[in-house]
């Protein structure tokens, strides 16, 4: 504000006048919180494979605040162990930048591990993150905006089944000459995938002409007769 300031003497008959300027200047007060953006207020929901690239980027947040200055300059992070700024199991797996609000994947994804992570994206006005962060004793902070955002991970077929009996393999016997369809054994194997990718089915490579196995329960049978005699990997 600009104001003219008027001083009178009490002269009589002639008053002696001066005049002065003065300029009141009103100082911000961190009264204002930040606000979302209404596409931020709805980015709530994201899905990914769990192949997505580290350094990923799932969406840039937008808020702003009408303070002035560092009370007015908008700082974004992710909400950890439920108060205060920082990272844990969770948050650790994405990254926000504090500037730019751009959330990002920080770290490899597995499915068999975590199929979907609850994350909190928040808006702070500078002075409020400083003062979070332990960088400032400032009082004056203000609540930070906040919106929940959920991120689910797409399997991805991404193992290789693997066989009960590991490396060593397996072994069997059968008589000679016993009759086609007699059971030799029973195979296993599992995949460590998670959804319909998991299922195992079984087929044979070699001596097709006298074993036989079922694509699903991994029982083999002999095809017909055998002699002790003649054996083939063929």
């Amino acid at each position: 504000f600009a104001l003219v300031l008027v001083a009178r003497d009490g002269g009589q008959p002639q008053q002696r006048t001066t005049t002065a300027a003065l300029r009141i200047s009103v100082l911000d007060v961190n009264d204002n919180a930040p606000l979302f953006s209404s596409p931020s207020q709805l980015a709530v929901a994201f899905r990914v494979a769990e192949s997505v690239a580290v350094g990923t980027e799932l969406f840039v947040y937008e808020a702003a605040d009408v303070d002035a200055g560092s009370n007015g300059a908008v700082r974004y992070a992710l909400l950890a162990d439920g108060s205060g700024i920082g990272t844990d199991a969770f948050a650790s797996a994405f990254a926000i930048d504090a500037t730019t609000g751009a959330l990002t994947v920080a770290s490899a994804l597995d499915y068999e591990d975590t199929q979907s992570y609850t994350l909190t994206v928040q808006a702070f006005d500078e002075t409020s993150y400083l003062a979070a962060g332990g960088s400032s004793t400032e009082e004056r902070t203000t609540v930070p905006a906040a919106v929940q955002v959920v991120v689910t991970v797409d399997d991805v077929n991404d193992n290789a089944p693997q066989f009960a009996a590991g490396a060593e393999g397996y072994a069997g016997s059968v008589e000679e000459n016993a009759p086609a369809g007699t059971r030799v054994l029973r195979v296993a194997a599992q995949d460590a995938d998670l959804d319909g990718t998991q299922t195992v089915r079984f087929s044979l490579a070699s001596n097709t002409a006298a074993f036989t196995i079922d694509a699903v329960t991994g029982q083999i049978e002999t095809r017909a007769p055998l002699d002790r005699g003649y054996t083939s990997d063929d």
